[in-house]
């Protein structure tokens, strides 16, 4: 039997990845006296269909961050934390990875508000706000 550390060593993926997959399925595991153990039988036919091919996700071409970066500030200035999410999730639904999303779309956004802070444009608590809210649109 593998512990999940030494399945995740195995796999050449870090502890948490492991353990996210055993935690919704993908890598079937038992748990003993709280820790998970997973079949070598089963760890190799895990890792054999983790080297299959993949498709590519169909992705979401022809994104204009500009505007979209313009949108979520807006949203964040307002406090429209719903719009704000539903814009994030909408992004992540059609296949955007968090990677780009963090990229293209918080980042001109937070800029954009730091220099009206600067600028005096934006209050303190609005700026104070929209971290917030995008730090609980990162936790999601």
């Amino acid at each position: 039997m593998f512990t999940l550390a030494d399945a995740a060593e195995h796999l050449g993926v870090h502890y948490q990845t492991a353990y996210k997959w055993v935690r919704d399925g993908s890598l079937p595991a038992e748990r003993v006296r709280g820790r998970y153990q997973i079949e070598p039988a089963t760890l190799d036919a895990f890792a054999r269909q983790r080297d299959q091919p993949q498709p590519v996700p169909e992705r979401a071409h022809g994104l204009r961050w500009g505007q979209l970066a313009d949108r979520l500030e807006g949203h964040l200035l307002h406090g429209e934390e719903t719009a704000a999410r539903k814009q994030v999730l909408d992004l992540r639904d059609r296949g955007v990875s968090a990677t780009e999303i963090i990229t293209h779309l918080f980042v001109p956004a937070l800029q954009a508000i730091g220099e009206g802070w600067s600028a005096g444009t934006v209050t303190i608590p609005e700026e104070h706000r929209a971290s917030a809210m995008v730090g609980r649109l990162l936790g999601e």
